[in-house]
Formats: C-alpha cells, structure tokens, sequence
C-alpha cells in the first residue's frame, strides 16, 4: 500500500471478524437466494468526506424481488461486519427515448418499451441504448496489505 492511497491517515486497526462472517453480513442485507463470492480483503471510503474503513469486499449475485438480476458489491467492516457502503453494478434502464430531431422523421419518437419505428436510426440508437440492463464500473478501493 502507498501514501496516496491513505493521503497520510492512519492505517485502520486488523481485522477482527473472519470473512466468512462478512459474507454472512453481505447476504443478510439482500435477497433471498442470492449468492456471495469470496470476501477479498480491502480498504474504502464509504462517502468521499469519510476516512478510510478496513472492510471485505463481497460481490453478492442473484435476483431481485423483481426479478431482475442483481450482482453488489457490498463492503462490510473488518471491524464490527456492519455493511459501509453496497455498490450495485446492475441498474435498470427505465426510461430510453430516442427521437429524431431532423431529416423526414422530425419529431419522430420510440420510447420505452415500444415496438420498432421503422427508422432505422432511430431503431439502432434504441438497441444500442442496452437492454433493461446495464453495467457500470465499480468504485475505488484499494488492497489490503498482505
């Protein structure tokens, strides 16, 4: 681990609790039947203002009570197992329109759910906008020292 990682604040206290007991405490706070990788050890910001928390990493999979698929990482204190931050990487798409602001479509729109226009780009954009699903990056956190 560097300095810039911990910008001169001192190292959290060892770990008291055994990652098992933070896979436990990740899945306690999501649906049933989801799923727990294996817990990594890290370092975290819970809120940009707060000081860094000694927590394991757990990626927690499975669906949710809407049937959607789910996959968090939820970080939970090395200290005490109480969940500090929880980072969805899946988020539903709910509101995708596309229009077309110019050439013999002007104004045509496709939004949500609707069926296709017959513009083509209109069509693609819409597709290419994802399905009711997608992606983004997970938040900083750095390795624990080994």
């Amino acid at each position: 681990m560097n300095g810039t990682a911990r910008d001169g604040e001192p190292l959290p206290a060892p770990a008291r609790i055994a990652p098992e007991a933070a896979s436990e405490a990740a899945l306690a706070g999501s649906p049933a039947g989801s799923r727990a990788g294996a817990p990594r050890e890290v370092f975290v910001r819970p809120t940009p203002e707060a000081s860094l928390v000694r927590a394991f990493e757990v990626v927690v999979s499975g669906q949710d009570a809407d049937g959607m698929p789910l996959r968090d990482r939820v970080y939970v204190s090395a200290a005490d197992g109480q969940e500090v931050l929880r980072a969805p990487e899946i988020h539903a798409v709910r509101n995708r329109k596309v229009c077309s602001v110019g050439g013999p479509n002007n104004g045509t729109c496709r939004i949500e759910g609707q069926v296709a226009t017959g513009d083509t780009a209109i069509d693609k954009t819409y597709d290419n906008m994802g399905a009711p699903s997608c992606r983004r990056g997970r938040p900083p956190a750095h390795r624990a020292p080994s």
